[in-house]
């Protein structure tokens, strides 16, 4: 049978199977106190006590341990330890009690129930992971088929309760060897020592592992010993990583610009602020902010983050701010690529080519209030002639217009907002590819050749019809 799969974080579970009903002697196991002064039959060991082998243990009955039993941590480190129990065996005791005499084996593990308890204040519970049952070692412990199911996680308190009990079947034989009850994974939050205890459910206060007898309704618990661990964590809590990223990349004077701590990690516990300081005189809080600077120079803009322990830690960056920046794209006409510069002191955006319009198309967007330029250089070879400019289906402030060798360089000026600029050439390359060209040349010449053939066929026979009359 499978093992029961992990489960993260609080959980409350209840399992009933075999027609979802437990037998009245199944829940008397788990639930009230069980027959006679065999109940008392528990003895327990330090949890400072190392074992160096588990021919340690006591031989004669099983034991019931965490592992390992002792164990250094550092703040902030994940580690695992596992509930194991040791030493099923199928020696017989014998319980003289009335109304009957008992007599069962140590390895006839058919019930247990027991509470795992930590302090909640220096580990956190991160995930665990159960099983049983399963058949053979060192995997887990009793037989299938489940009874009875029920396990109670309380990460706040530090306690985790289960209480499972199966069918009666064949008793273990696994002398001086383990298996694996439970594994539970903790972080350490924080400097200090905390015992992992192995007990009772409350009103009980001992570990049960309990047996199945030939009579009805009759569970004895297994004599057994039972070894708690413990966990010392020390050092200085581990500090967080600040980092962060911006954008645009390049930015102007008065653009908006994003700034993102998304990449910062706490590396305990959770970031619990965000920080920034521009290095203009202003600063902000929170994971994702936004911020412009006014006047084109060089700034540091810095955050600082701090986590849940109260350790921090700070990245800064060099920010260039520009009062005019280019933006290049590439276009294609007649399979030739072409590329357009755009120099602006605006956010330039969404750069189009309508060849049916014969217009260049661009958005630029800046501070209200302020005056904005753009100087746009197009090749002479894709676009030529008299040109219209257009700011807003209106016109610039200023415009100016000169030509080099190679390119028409149009310079305009207009109030900043959120603006559509339009520059509309004479003439521009034809949108058909120069294969077409070439196509209708070679079906004009191929006509012509026709006409030749036969304009040479018919002139002979004309003058034989002549010679003939």
């Amino acid at each position: 049978m499978s093992s029961i799969p992990a489960v993260k974080g609080g959980s409350e579970r209840e399992r009933r199977i075999k027609n979802n009903v437990p037998s009245t002697a199944t829940l008397s196991l788990l639930v009230v106190t069980i027959f006679g002064a065999v109940l008392g039959a528990q003895s327990s060991r330090s949890s400072l006590e190392t074992f160096a082998f588990e021919s340690d243990f006591a031989s004669d009955r099983p034991l019931i341990y965490v592992d390992p039993p002792l164990t250094n941590q550092s703040v902030g480190s994940t580690f695992t330890i596992s509930v194991r129990i040791f030493n099923l065996t199928d020696n017989t005791k014998d319980v003289v009690s009335e109304p009957w005499p008992l007599t069962y084996s140590l390895g006839n593990l058919s019930g247990l129930e027991f509470r795992l308890s930590w302090n909640s204040s220096v580990l956190e519970h991160m995930y665990y992971n159960l099983t049983m049952p399963i058949e053979e070692y060192p995997y887990g412990v009793l037989h299938g088929q489940v009874d009875y199911y029920r396990e109670t996680l309380n990460e706040t308190a530090g306690t985790y309760d289960i209480a499972v009990a199966s069918s009666p079947a064949t008793p273990f034989n696994n002398p001086d060897q383990s298996n694996t009850i439970l594994n539970m994974t903790f972080r350490v939050k924080k400097a200090g020592v905390s015992t992992l205890k192995l007990g009772g459910t409350p009103p009980a206060t001992l570990v049960k592992l309990a047996t199945a007898t030939t009579e009805p309704g009759i569970y004895p618990l297994i004599l057994h010993e039972k070894s708690d661990g413990l966990i010392v964590a020390s050092g200085v809590p581990p500090v967080p990583t600040a980092e962060f990223t911006y954008t645009p990349a390049l930015p102007l004077a008065g653009e908006n610009m994003t700034f993102n701590a998304s990449l910062s990690a706490p590396n305990i516990g959770s970031i619990t602020s965000y920080v920034w300081t521009f290095g203009d005189g202003a600063s902000s809080t929170g994971s994702l902010v936004t911020h412009a600077y006014s006047t084109p120079e060089n700034y540091t803009a810095t955050l600082n983050v701090t986590n849940s322990e109260g350790s921090w830690d700070t990245e800064s960056k060099l920010i260039r701010i520009l009062s005019q920046r280019t933006i290049t794209q590439e276009f294609m006409l007649d399979g030739t690529a072409f590329s357009v510069d755009v120099t602006s002191n605006s956010t330039i955006s969404t750069i189009l080519l309508d060849a049916s319009q014969k217009s260049l198309n661009f958005n630029a967007t800046g501070p209200d209030g302020t005056v904005g330029f753009a100087e746009v250089a197009v090749p002479l070879s894709a676009m030529w002639g008299s040109w219209t400019v257009l700011v807003d289906d209106g016109s610039p402030l200023y415009l100016e217009q000169s030509a080099n060798d190679t390119h028409m360089i149009i310079y305009l000026t207009y109030n900043q907002s959120a603006r559509q600029i339009v520059l509309r050439a004479a003439e521009i390359v034809p949108e058909f590819p120069l294969s077409g060209g070439l196509l209708v040349m070679l079906i004009a010449v191929t006509l012509a050749c026709c006409f030749t053939f036969r304009k040479r066929r018919i002139v002979p026979l004309l003058r034989r019809a002549i010679l003939l009359n």
